[in-house]
């Protein structure tokens, strides 16, 4: 019998799973949340805000919970909330490409056109390449 990938097992598409303990349950409950946050409805909501606040004191070194947080905020049209989370994760992972493109979009919608620029730039600089390619699209869309 053939032995796959040392024995280890492996997490959704097929990679490793953390070997911390803390990690893998970061990881799990992120993933968890993100289903819920993409169901967009008013209980799943609840209970994605719910389960966020508790990822923001128990992992405060994660930009996930605020960050998710600010994605409901903005969701639901509370944009200086959402604004205020995702300057959280901001700080806490200043090299999250998905808090960085998230922000540039904030931007857009609350008029602030030069920080979002900022934002869609820096995508453009650190994020990975499907967020440089979002960021490319908005920034032509904004200088039109």
């Amino acid at each position: 019998q053939q032995i796959i990938n040392d024995g280890k097992w492996l997490w959704c598409f097929s990679q490793p799973y953390a070997e911390d303990a803390n990690e893998l349950i970061l990881e799990s409950t992120q993933s968890y949340t993100f289903g819920l946050i993409q169901l967009n409805s008013p209980a799943t909501d609840s209970l994605a805000m719910e389960i966020s606040e508790k990822m923001m004191r128990a992992f405060p070194n994660s930009a996930y919970g605020a960050a998710n947080l600010g994605t409901l905020y903005n969701l639901k049209g509370d944009y200086d909330s959402a604004l205020m989370y995702f300057q959280q994760a901001y700080v806490i992972d200043p090299k999250d490409g998905i808090v960085i493109v998230n922000l540039g979009d904030l931007y857009v919608v609350r008029g602030e056109i030069a920080k979002a620029i900022e934002q869609f730039q820096l995508a453009l600089e650190i994020g990975a390449p499907d967020q440089q390619e979002y960021a490319k699209k908005r920034l032509a869309e904004i200088r039109k």
